[in-house]
C-alpha cells in the first residue's frame, strides 16, 4: 500500500498537473520560475494591444526578464525596501530577447523590479528574497 501511495504522489509531481488553488495557478512543469505580476504599462511602437509586453520570472538564483515584443531601449532597476537602487542596467528589449539578473547577493527582504522605456512609460512588481 505504501508503495502505492508513493507512486501516486511522485506520478501527480511529474505528470504536468496544473492546480487551481485559492491564490494562484500552480505549474508543475514550469521551469521559469515564479511569475511576477507586473503593473503599468509600456506600449509597443507600432502596436495597439492590451498585452504586457514584458514577463518577469523569480529563480532562486536569478530573475529572468523576458520581451515579447519590439520595445527599443528599455531601463531596468531594482530598488530595496528602503527605496534604495540595488541594481540598474540599459537593455534593447528585442523580442524574444532576455536578461537575466543575478540575485544571489540580494539580502533577504521585498524588492521592487521597475521597467521603464524612454517614453516614461513603466510596469513594475514586487518580489521577496527569502
Amino acid at each position: 500500500m505504501k508503495k502505492v501511495a508513493l507512486f501516486l504522489i511522485i506520478s501527480f509531481f511529474f505528470s504536468g498537473i496544473t492546480i487551481e488553488t485559492g491564490l494562484s495557478n500552480i505549474d508543475f512543469n514550469n521551469t521559469k520560475g515564479s511569475k511576477i505580476l507586473l503593473k503599468g504599462s509600456l506600449s509597443m511602437p507600432g502596436i495597439k494591444s492590451n498585452a504586457q509586453p514584458v514577463e518577469v520570472y523569480q529563480n532562486p538564483q536569478n530573475l529572468d526578464v523576458g520581451f515579447l515584443a519590439n520595445l527599443g531601449m528599455i531601463n531596468i532597476t531594482i530598488f530595496n525596501a528602503q527605496n534604495s537602487p540595488v541594481y540598474q542596467t540599459s537593455a534593447n528589449g528585442a523580442a524574444n530577447s532576455h536578461v537575466y539578473i543575478s540575485t544571489r547577493n540580494m539580502s533577504a527582504g521585498w524588492y521592487i523590479i521597475y521597467i521603464s522605456n524612454m517614453q516614461g512609460e513603466y510596469l513594475q512588481g514586487s518580489f521577496m528574497m527569502q
